[in-house]
Parts: C-alpha cells; structure tokens; sequence
C-alpha cells in the first residue's frame, strides 16, 4: 500500500491477482502428483470459474493464505521438510488459524513417512528408524508455532493485545457453543439463512472429500470447520469455500462425470461467479 500509492482494498486485489496465477498451478501440480495426472487446461478454467474464488481475487487475504497452505503440504509430498516448515511459518504468521492446519498436516506426513519407507520398527526395537519422522514432524510444528507466537508479538506491539485476534471474535459475538448450536440458532431466528445452506454445502463437500480418498484435504477442512462452526456461522462459506483444498475435492467431484455434465457445471459455475461478482460490487452482505 505504502509502495504503490493505492488504497489498502486496490492492493489487495493487485496483489491477489499476482498471487492468484501461481496458487492455480501449484494447486494443479499438488493434485496432479499426488493424485494421478490431470489436464491442466481444464483443470485452470474449473478453478477460474469456481464461485468462491472471487474470494481470492477481492481484497481478503484468502489467496496467500491459501497459497501457503498447498505450499506447505505440496513440500511435505516432496518431502523438502525446511522449506515446508518455512511455509508453515508463513502460513501461521498471516492467520492464526494456519496452526490448526500445521496440526493436521503433521501427523499425516509422520505416518505418510512412517509407512513408506518401511520405519515403523517398535517391535523389532530399531528406534533410530523413527528419528527422521519424528524431528521433521517435530520441525514443522515448531515453525507453525513460531510463526503464531511471531504474529502474537506483531499484535501486541500494534494494539497492546497479543490476543486481540481472539478477543475482536468475542466483539462479533462469536462464542462456543456444542456443535449444530449456532445452525439451529440461525434457523429459529430465520436469519441469515444463506449461512445455514453454506454450513450444509461445506459438510457435504467434506464428506464427499472422504469418500473421494482425498484426506489429507477433507481432515484439513474439518478441523477447520468445526472450530468455525462450533463458534458462529458468520463467514463460514468464506472460511471453507475460499479454502484451494475445498476446490480440489470439488474438482475430484466434477471430473468423474460425464464430458456433458462437466460442460453443464463450467458454464454453471461462470454464471454464478458472475453473479455474485454483481453482488459483491454493489456491497451485498450476502457474501460476508
């Protein structure tokens, strides 16, 4: 913002256009990897029509969040453990909730790594085979932890509060409650009701990501899900939907149909993307 001149919303959405091209083919070389091999054109225009990602296009830091996220896993998968725990840094240092995917994803690559290479020897007493596993899982949780505890630093230097990322929650009446709670509570008040479908959305896509053998991704999102939606349902399509994980078990999804139908879902997800673009212009809350 001081660099360019521009106002704090026109260098968000400067810098999520930068960031956005390289998210859409780091995403694609992660699936393609781990997946099996996907056309990249295709797999481009579902990720450019894909409604919520208008949401990395405005002026959220949903698109560097993101990026860092499939960063991180996406050297995991290499096993380039230094440069996944400075993702994992990074990815903590710009929103406190990058921890909880830290958490996930570490266990997954300490298993991941203890099964292929044949480690897990407790019965046969060789205890150094577990020494790799366990000081890279140990690394990446540690650099997770410094990259929050660095943004708690940040905070208290800026507002005198190391938590006021947690206390401006409290001020937005977000309080936990027992799953469901805040659902049935928008239900009973008939408000907001496009948070309620957004919830049910979320939930299915998260189920179909276990069915789809995706996770890594589906775990990563649940987590996610559940302290967002254990806490309000304010933002919740933002949270999960903006999220590059929730795309690719979409796309997983999409792909597995017909020639015909993926056509139907491309120019339906234009339509919709437009449409809420139209929304967002002229300041709907509907989006927030």
């Amino acid at each position: 913002m001081y660099l360019t001149g521009l106002s704090m919303p026109n260098a968000g959405i400067v810098i999520n256009s930068i960031l956005l091209p390289i998210l859409v083919y780091l995403c694609y070389a992660y699936q393609s990897k781990k997946y099996g091999p996907i056309d990249f054109r295709i797999y481009a225009l579902f990720f450019l029509t894909f409604p919520p990602t208008l949401w990395l296009r405005i002026q959220y830091t949903e698109c560097m969040y993101g990026l860092l996220l499939v960063g991180t896993s996406w050297f995991l998968l290499k096993n380039r453990i230094y440069i996944a725990s400075l993702c994992a840094f990074l990815l903590c240092l710009s929103r406190p909730t990058g921890i909880l995917c830290v958490m996930v994803l570490a266990p997954f690559y300490f298993f991941n790594e203890c099964r292929q290479t044949n480690r897990i020897g407790l019965i046969e007493g060789r205890f150094e085979r577990w020494v790799p596993p366990v000081t890279n899982t140990m690394m990446l949780l540690t650099a997770g932890g410094a990259g929050l505890s660095l943004f708690m630093i940040y905070l208290y230097y800026l507002t005198g509060d190391s938590l006021a990322f947690s206390h401006i929650q409290i001020g937005w009446d977000r309080k936990f409650h027992i799953p469901g709670y805040w659902m049935l509570y928008q239900i009973q008040k008939k408000s907001h009701i496009n948070w309620v479908i957004s919830a049910v959305l979320d939930m299915l896509v998260i189920y179909m990501g276990f069915r789809k053998k995706l996770y890594v991704e589906a775990t990563t999102l649940l987590v996610t899900f559940m302290f967002a939606f254990s806490s309000s349902l304010m933002s919740i399509h933002r949270i999960i939907m903006a999220n590059p994980f929730f795309f690719m078990i979409v796309y997983a999804c999409v792909i597995d149909m017909s020639k015909t139908a993926r056509n139907v879902f491309i120019w339906l997800f234009f339509i919709i993307l437009m449409g809420i673009t139209v929304f967002w212009s002229y300041g709907t809350k509907i989006l927030y």
